[in-house]
């Protein structure tokens, strides 16, 4: 019983999947697991175990999940993939004896073995393939004396130990293709009591037993003569019973799950046997625990136990536990008696569902996944729109989500995101006229079109990254009432209403000068008040969902406009129809209406509709307002009144699947529009993080095409003074912050939710106050310049794991003054620092050895104290910011390390410049600087310095320390030393535009450093 199976998968793997055995229905849990911890719960197996589970166990390739349970079959095995649970696998031709307490799988993948209890033989293995189940193995000669609770083959493949009841606790048996051999001899020194579980080290050279007494815990050497002399127990036993044990798999570790707190004891592990116990984490679990299993990389350590939320998880390292994972969205339903990780699976929410509904706050939004379905609900937007939610679409490349509603402005639109809503754009300059029912973007993305009440019953904008533009004029011939649906045809070229009083329907020629001569009504009309329409995705059909029988009509399309209707489906809809939509292959319509089913769908051949599918086993439980197709064609959800308000199902050319849960959040009441959006393929999250004085210190927001998001939550612990610098790792996952006092640099994970728990301090100690810092472009080094001797002290950096490294070696020619700048080259074989004292900047080569022999200065070194260093992107510029006219220098660069200076530019910066950077795409170079208007910008080129740029229409309020564009080029930020600290302005090849709003909680202090980031996903 209590399996567990930490050292069946790849050390070097990492972990994607968290599966749970628990007591009660569906009686196995898988978890999607990231970086971040808990990601959302995979899909039930189709065939459920059929009885309370007490192991779980992958394949060694994660190719296969099998689970011992109680009630014939008593193991039950299913294929595993990035989508979960496939087909349940045959049950094997001889089952086990009883009720399944533990499995495993050998290393090499080709046997499969189940403790059991109850009766005789209390093991059974089988060969395993990709075909499942083969012919039972011989029971060995002398079997386990007693009910079996745990099972585990040595990683080398040469042995198989049962824990289990009665003496002697543990019994242990050579392995071959051949199965088992003759039984080794007990241990000199047996365990005390009842075998729980058991596990072999993963270099075969150890094999542990927790148990019910005594030591709780007992472990000996292991080797191809079987036990050795038992090792001594840990200083500081298990609090109580020992149900579970495992090694993490770098062989490093040992933990023990066990009744009585802590629960969950662990070990540093050697040659020499248990180490001094690890502190206890600071979240225990708060019963009895069950299940104990290591991440595949060491990473994680996770605990299953007999109290809501049933599972832990933890960081683990070298240093032991680590912080809690937040709970998983979806708890478990009982306890969790096993678990193990699988490296495969790495079901992301690559999709987004959203809903409009009644009350605020009037549009709730999911990560969605077809594996998972929807997953926890999206931080509301920071301004709602004003009223009842009517309808919602995204943008095509999901970067905008634009919500239809009730009470003016009527139409309300945010940036898009993984990390959810951004800040409102602005309202369009010329508003809908009244309610709003209906919002569409152009294929282009480059338009957006909105239904309402009241004349012209039709708006269309422009669309940009900036929001609405102008309003295009009124269509010359307007539709004759209320405008409810809208859609564009896949073409872009045609647009099409869906509203009150005849003709019901009305489309017009679309182009970039909005509308063009209305097309001839159909001939064939609508019968009742038009509520929705849709294009198919092949342009060649329109389809207008309406208020009287039958319910649908639907219509050829050209460019000439409507063709002749096509014939009603056989099986109507059974009342109003509400919404429509093409399944994205085309091959299905569905219809949202009033009366149960509330949704119906047919196949769809292009010219006529098919047989009505099945309705789905669960109904939608009120009136039918939307229905939509997930981008991939596997899913189909419907918005409908009555809780929970959204129903989704699996979608596939039979039709409807079985429901997926409802979100654990609902929308708020009656829903009236869905949509779901992809993430892009190379889904972009941007952030911005200012290093300032006064604590926080640090600061970080979002960064949205609109501006400033909600600044994140402040890291739990803090760094310890003023930031003078900050940077982001290449890939994002990490951010560091240069400041006062030790340790002088504080680094932290990354990710879209913020900061998150401090790594270790660097083991050598930045000396004196950190001015600056950077990351090399390969994420693998970090460096500070800083004011006491070294100056510069860099050290090899890992995300995600231990951070800093040891201190590489102080460069041979050490700096003439206080280090303030650093950057690296964007090749990264160089490191370049600006400081105090002439030559005021230096350059050494830099490998994975570290500094190399410095660079001979520039023949003309800067005139004033370096302050700001950068390189242009193609590495062959550099430049400096520096105390004295010119204030800025920059030189060729190249491997043989400075040019001969480039010319100061025509208009020099009016003050010390403190900060420089490149454009990303290397046309433009900005120096902050001291003196009014304290930021220059000038064009870029292999000449140099061009005509400086116009300074920003909005100026800045104080002077500028600090200067970053983002990694599109379309915006730049200054850091200052007055309120607001921090502004941004649009970027062009015409200099600068717009200021952006400032942040809703500003920074607490001067801003000194700022730096963009992004994750890439």
């Amino acid at each position: 019983m209590f399996s567990s199976n930490s050292s069946q998968v790849s050390v070097a793997a990492a972990p994607k999947v968290l599966a749970v055995a628990t007591s009660s229905s569906p009686y196995i849990v898988a978890y999607s697991w990231g970086t971040s911890g808990f990601r959302g719960t995979y899909s039930n197996p189709a065939t459920l175990p059929t009885g309370g589970a007490n192991g779980v166990a992958f394949s060694p390739d994660s190719s296969a999940i099998a689970v011992a349970h109680a009630t014939a079959p008593f193991i039950s095995a299913y294929p595993w993939s990035g989508s979960g649970f496939g087909t349940k696998y045959s049950d094997p031709v001889t089952l086990p004896a009883g009720n399944g307490q533990g499995v495993a799988f050998s290393l090499d993948g080709l046997n499969i073995a189940v403790a059991t209890s109850g009766v005789s033989p209390f093991i059974a293995a089988y060969p395993w393939s990709g075909s499942g189940f083969g012919t039972k193995y011989s029971n060995p000669a002398t079997l386990p004396t007693g009910t079996g609770r745990g099972v585990a083959f040595s990683p080398n493949g040469s042995a198989i130990a049962v824990a289990h009841s009665l003496t002697p606790f543990i019994s242990t048996y050579p392995w071959s293709g051949s199965g088992f051999g003759t039984k080794y001899s007990n241990p000199a020194t047996l365990p005390t009591s009842t075998g729980f579980n058991v596990a072999f080290s993963p270099d075969s050279s150890a094999i542990a037993v927790a148990h019910n007494s005594g030591s709780f815990i007992s472990a000996y050497p292991w080797s191809g003569s079987g036990f050795g002399t038992k090792y001594a127990d840990p200083a500081t036993l298990p609090t109580g019973q020992g149900i579970g044990v495992a090694f993490s798999p770098n062989g490093s570790a040992i933990a023990i799950s066990h009744a009585v707190t802590p629960f969950i004891t662990a070990y540093p592990w050697s040659g020499s046997g248990f180490g001094t116990k690890y502190s206890n984490p600071a979240t225990l679990p708060t019963n009895t625990a069950y299940g104990v299993s290591f991440s595949p990389d060491s990473l994680n350590v996770a605990v299953g136990y007999d109290a809501t939320p049933f599972i832990n998880a933890y960081a683990w390292s070298g240093s032991g536990f680590g912080t809690k994972y937040a709970n998983p969205t979806s708890l478990l339903p009982a306890a969790a008696v096993s678990c193990a990780w699988g490296t495969v699976g790495d079901a992301k929410y690559s999709q987004f569902v959203a809903v409009a509904h009644s009350t605020s706050p009037f549009v709730s939004a999911y990560p969605w996944s077809s594996a998972l379905g929807f997953g926890a609900k999206f931080t509301d937007p920071a301004s709602t729109p004003t009223g009842a939610g009517t309808e919602l679409a995204f943008s095509p490349n999901s970067s905008v989500i634009a919500v239809a509603h009730i009470t003016t402005p009527y139409i309300t639109a945010y940036p898009w995101s993984a990390s959810g809503f951004g800040t409102k754009y602005a309202n369009p300059a010329t508003l809908p006229t009244t309610n709003s029912y209906g919002v569409a973007f152009s294929p282009s993305g480059s338009d957006i079109a909105v239904g309402h009440d009241t004349t012209p019953f039709i708006s269309a904008y422009p669309w940009s990254s900036s929001g609405f533009g102008t309003k295009f004029s009124n269509p010359a011939t307007l539709p004759t009432g209320d405008g409810r649906g809208v859609s564009f045809s896949p073409d872009g070229l045609s647009i099409a209403l869906s509203h009150s009083t005849s003709p019901r329907i009305t489309a017009y020629p679309w182009s970039g000068s909005g509308f063009g001569t209305k097309y001839s009504n159909p001939a064939t009309l609508p019968t009742g008040d038009g509520i929705d329409v849709a294009f198919s995705p092949s342009g060649a059909n329109i389809a207008v969902a309406h208020a009287t029988s039958p319910f649908i009509s639907t219509y050829p399309w050209s460019g000439s406009g409507f063709g002749t209707k096509y014939s009603n489906p056989a099986t109507l809809p059974t009342g109003q129809g509400n919404g429509v939509s093409f399944s994205p292959d085309g091959s299905a319509i569905a219809v949202a209406h009033l009366t149960t089913p509330y949704i119906t769908a047919y196949p769809w051949s292009g010219s006529s509709f098919g047989t009505k599918y099945a309705n789905p086993a669960t109904l939608p439980t009120g009136d039918g307002n939307k229905p939509s197709f997930s981008p991939d064609n596997s899913a189909i959800a419907v918005a409908h009144s009555t809780t929970p308000f959204v129903s989704a199902y699996p979608w596939s050319s039979s039709g409807f699947g079985t429901k997926y849960a409802n979100p654990v959040t609902l929308p708020a009441n009656n829903s009236f529009g869905v949509a779901f959006t992809q993430f892009s393929t190379t889904q972009t999250q941007q952030f911005v993080a200012v290093a300032h004085t006064i604590s926080p210190f640090i600061t970080a927001y979002p960064w949205y095409g609109s501006g400033f998001g909600v600044k994140f939550t402040n890291p739990a612990t803090l760094p310890t003074n003023d930031g003078f610098g900050v940077a982001f790792s290449p890939d994002g996952s990490s951010i560091a912050v240069a400041h006062q006092t030790a340790p002088h640099v504080t680094a932290y994970p990354w990710s879209a939710s913020g900061f998150g728990t401090k790594y270790t301090n660097p083991a050598s100690t930045v000396g004196g106050n950190a001015n600056g810092v950077t990351f090399s472009p390969d994420g693998l080094t970090i460096a500070i310049a800083h004011a006491t001797t070294p100056l510069i002290s860099a050290y090899p950096w890992v995300s995600g794991s231990s951070g800093f490294g040891t201190k590489y070696a102080n460069p041979a020619t050490a700096l003439a003054g206080t280090g303030n700048g650093v950057t690296f080259s964007p090749d990264g074989l160089t490191i370049a620092i600006a400081h105090l004292t002439s030559p005021r900047i230096s350059a050494y080569p830099w490998s994975g050895s570290g500094f190399g022999t410095k660079y001979a200065d520039p023949a003309t070194v800067p005139t004033g104290n370096g302050n700001g260093v950068a390189f242009s992107p193609d590495g062959l510029n550099i430049a400096v910011s520096h105390d004295s006219s010119p204030y800025v220098s920059a030189y060729p660069w190249s491997g043989s390390g400075f040019g001969t200076k480039f010319s100061n530019p025509a208009t020099l910066p009016t003050g010390n410049g403190e900060g420089v950077a490149f454009s990303p795409d290397g046309s433009a170079i900005a120096v902050a600087h001291s003196v009014s208007p304290f930021v220059s910008a000038y064009p870029w080129s292999g000449s140099g310095f061009g005509t400086k740029y116009a300074d920003p229409a909005t100026a800045l309020s104080g002077g500028a320390w600090s200067v970053a564009f983002n990694s599109s080029g379309s915006s730049i930020a200054i850091g200052q030393t007055d309120p607001p600290y921090i502004q941004v302005y649009s970027w062009s090849g015409s200099g600068f535009g717009t200021v952006y709003s400032d942040p809703a909680t500003t920074p607490t202090g001067r801003v000194y450093g700022v730096a963009f980031g992004k994750i890439t996903s």
